[in-house]
């Protein structure tokens, strides 16, 4: 696993680390590319997703993270409750506890999708760093002309 991905999976295992044992499932893709963000505010951020996740999830259901490429140049992480359902005009006032009083520019990168399971997935978009793909991520190929 390259660091960069090794380095991400540490930072998705400390955000469940609050969590009681067993009640999150983890998935990191590897290869990861790296991304260009601050790690202090990823911590920051991505604790809040899994916290708000946790608070909504039903008893005896589990919290699902995911890190993967969404393309040759960004990265998501997805945290997927299984709780109730939040009504669209909602959705603001939860997005706005989630990005805090600082409302750091990592922050406006967070969604809120239903989950088709039931609940809500967050979702947390982050730029590839410049320079630099994911082999995970087939890149088009060109054409000669």
């Amino acid at each position: 696993m390259a660091d960069h991905s090794r380095r991400l999976a540490a930072t998705v295992k400390a955000a469940t680390a609050v969590l009681p044992a067993g009640s999150a499932t983890v998935r990191v893709q590897t290869p990861l590319p790296p991304v260009s963000v601050d790690r202090r505010e990823l911590e920051q951020v991505l604790a809040a997703m899994v916290r708000s996740a946790w608070r909504r999830t039903l008893p005896g259901a589990r919290v699902l993270v995911q890190a993967r490429a969404v393309g040759p140049d960004r990265l998501q992480i997805r945290v997927a409750d299984r709780g109730p359902s939040v009504a669209l005009e909602a959705r603001p006032w939860l997005l706005a506890n989630l990005r805090g009083a600082d409302g750091g520019a990592l922050s406006h990168r967070l969604t809120l999708e239903d989950n088709p399971g039931g609940g809500l997935v967050h979702v947390l978009t982050l730029p590839v760093a410049p320079g630099q793909f994911s082999a995970a991520v087939p890149q088009r190929s060109r054409s000669r002309r």
